[in-house]
């Protein structure tokens, strides 16, 4: 089994399958379109070498990023916040813009026209080549989360508290309730409001 393992199997070509161009089923999108025939398919090592311009970060050239549009000091916090990460403005305000979106969450609502409203729902994603500071465009927007949750910690920590307190009391209740039904049919009395 071993001896067989090693032994070197002589080379396939795999273009060698003997079909012409009457044997081809044709493109289902382009039925007058025949694709070429498999012999004139590259061989084995005779590839041609491939396109590397989607690779070298000149084929997806992005426009500058629009600070006309913002307000002169929203500007100028982005592009500050963008420098000090690293990153570019689109990439920071990208994801500041998302956050702020949910943060409105379904307290604002925009209106079409009659009987249609949409909560201001906002999706964003960040596409950019491996370390073009996707994620360090992330940080300032995540810091607002993270601060605006600490802050409410403590009030939703007492909340939180006070629910489980009404439930407890609801649950007993319930208990309560539930013995009083179970006696009152044990007895035929008239059941007991909940």
């Amino acid at each position: 089994m071993r001896e067989h393992a090693e032994q070197e199997l002589p080379p396939v070509d795999v273009y060698d399958l003997s079909l012409d161009a009457e044997n081809v089923i044709p493109f289902v999108d382009a039925p007058d379109t025949q694709p070429p025939p498999l012999s004139q398919a590259p061989r084995h090592g005779e590839w041609p070498n491939p396109d590397l311009s989607i690779i070298d970060g000149g084929a997806f050239l992005v426009p500058s990023f629009p600070k006309h549009l913002l307000s002169e000091q929203l500007s100028k916090i982005i592009h500050s916040l963008a420098e000090a990460k690293g990153a570019c403005p689109d990439y920071v305000f990208a994801s500041i813009l998302s956050v702020t979106a949910s943060l409105v969450g379904n307290a604002r609502t925009v209106q079409a026209f009659d009987g249609w409203r949409e909560p201001v729902g906002l999706w964003a994603c960040l596409v950019g080549g491996p370390s073009s500071g996707k994620t360090p465009a992330l940080d300032p927007a995540i810091s607002i989360l993270k601060s605006l949750e600490e802050s409410a910690l403590p009030d939703h920590q007492e909340k939180l508290k006070e629910w489980q307190e009404q439930s407890e009391v609801a649950a007993i209740a319930e208990k309560v309730w539930k013995a009083s039904v179970k006696a009152a049919i044990e007895s035929s009395d008239s059941r007991p409001d909940k």
